[in-house]
């Protein structure tokens, strides 16, 4: 399963961005220059000049701790069409293609099926994401700056409307232009081509702030991004996908539910940025056991949570969402305490080691301000998350006496008050099995 990476808020100090670039072979004048006042503008207008690409990626996300440094990396690849309002995304797992009429998506962790959802009037990258919001984790920067309406909005995260100019203290080889934009808790740097002004990496860096207490001494992740047959005709069976003995699905819930979708959404919330809570519903929990963080001598198997409420929040140290869900998580568990609400609340971390996550929640202290009480299992191989098809995490799955009747995902901003306003239909769903007669 394939680690999406994430950038997390905050602020860097000059100082420290200078040394970002300092590490990659890049030095820096001691006070970084303004923008000129249509630096921005030539940047986004010379990737919307492009009428066709195809873009190769390679997606590298980097821990440093003081003795190693951990990574993975993934590859994936565009194929841009703009007058016929084209695209395919080749990634791990899945393929998306827009055909100029619709947009398709196939997983290969769900075969017989496919995803069929109307283009609708604009060929947009806030368009593709409303269909399939994952599209988003990680963020490929290539696509954003070619059919993004607000590129540099949406890289930043809604943190800054302007790129910041970094003057590289001597000329460069390749002739590139450093550019640097805050990003929620770090900063980012874009090389572009000084002469085309196209993309040629992103860098990612999360601010040593955030990272105090963790044990890492930097997290950073890179694009490195490769264009090729730009501007030549793109091969028209490139857009064309096989799809004779697949079953069409028209909504994200029913394409990536276990049963096709023809089981009914919970009582809950909508979820956050993924589809209408029917994503992964009726699913059965796995015959897996997992370790508790903590504690060496106690496990729980998944499918053992077969009675009641339970409220599994699958995520990892590297999804910005999670410094955000799991302090929400651990009051809504405190608040089902003081309500004398019978509900279990499980952390779910996927694909982490347990050393990692231990000095992870020490920071998350920190950063929350208060102690984060929340048991959390451990998924360190991702078999469970595999084995429950998740799509990317964090994802939270609502359990009802062992099946899932709800699901959150993506960012959610409003997570404990969703969690409060479902929990009544979920605890109803109990009590109407608990009263059927034998």
């Amino acid at each position: 399963m394939m680690k999406h990476g994430a950038i997390l808020r905050s602020r860097v100090s000059r100082g420290a961005f200078a040394i970002v670039l300092v590490l990659f072979g890049l030095r820096v004048v001691a006070q970084p220059m303004p923008p000129g006042p249509t630096e921005t503008g030539r940047v986004i207008e010379s990737h919307r000049g492009i009428t066709s690409a195809r873009v190769d990626v390679r997606f590298a996300q980097y821990f440093s701790y003081p003795d190693e440094t951990e990574f993975a990396i993934a590859e994936y690849t565009l194929l841009f069409d703009r007058e016929g309002q084209r695209l395919r995304v080749d990634r791990p797992g899945y393929t998306l293609v827009c055909d100029g009429t619709d947009v398709l998506l196939t997983a290969e962790a769900l075969p017989g099926r496919h995803l069929r959802v109307p283009l609708g009037d604009a060929f947009t990258y806030e368009r593709l994401i409303e269909v399939f919001p994952d599209l988003a984790q990680p963020v490929p920067p290539a696509l954003v700056m070619l059919i993004s309406e607000s590129p540099v909005g949406q890289l930043s995260g809604g943190q800054t409307a302007q790129l910041t100019r970094v003057v590289p203290e001597h000329a460069l080889p390749d002739q590139t232009t450093c550019l640097g934009l805050p990003v929620p808790q770090g900063s980012a740097k874009l090389v572009v081509e000084s002469k085309s002004r196209r993309l040629k990496t992103m860098l990612a860096q999360i601010d040593s702030q955030v990272l105090v207490g963790s044990g890492l001494d930097a997290v950073r992740l890179h694009y490195d991004i490769k264009w090729s047959k730009v501007g030549e005709p793109v091969d028209d069976a490139q857009f064309e996908l096989d799809l004779k003995r697949s079953q069409e699905m028209t909504t994200l819930a029913a394409f990536l539910s276990p049963n096709g979708g023809n089981a009914q959404p919970g009582p809950g919330g909508q979820g956050g940025g993924v589809a209408a809570g029917g994503t992964l519903i009726g699913m059965p929990l796995p015959e897996i056991e997992l370790d508790v963080l903590g504690n060496k001598d106690k496990k729980v198997k998944l499918s053992e949570l077969d009675e009641g409420v339970v409220v599994l929040e699958c995520f990892a140290t590297w999804s910005k969402s999670s410094v955000l869900d799991l302090p929400a998580l651990a009051e809504f568990r405190a608040w089902c305490k003081e309500e004398e609400h019978d509900v279990r609340v499980y952390g779910v971390a996927v694909g982490e080691q347990a050393e990692h996550m231990t000095k992870w929640m020490d920071a998350l202290d920190k950063t929350a301000k208060k102690k984060v009480d929340l048991p959390v299992l451990m998924d360190t191989s991702t078999e469970a998350a595999m084995a429950m098809k998740l799509p990317t995490v964090p994802r939270t799955l609502i359990v009802v006496d062992g099946r899932v009747v709800d699901v959150y995902g993506g960012v959610k901003p409003t997570y404990l008050d969703d969690l409060k306003e479902g929990l009544p239909g979920w605890l109803e769903k109990v009590e109407s099995v608990e009263e059927e007669p034998e």
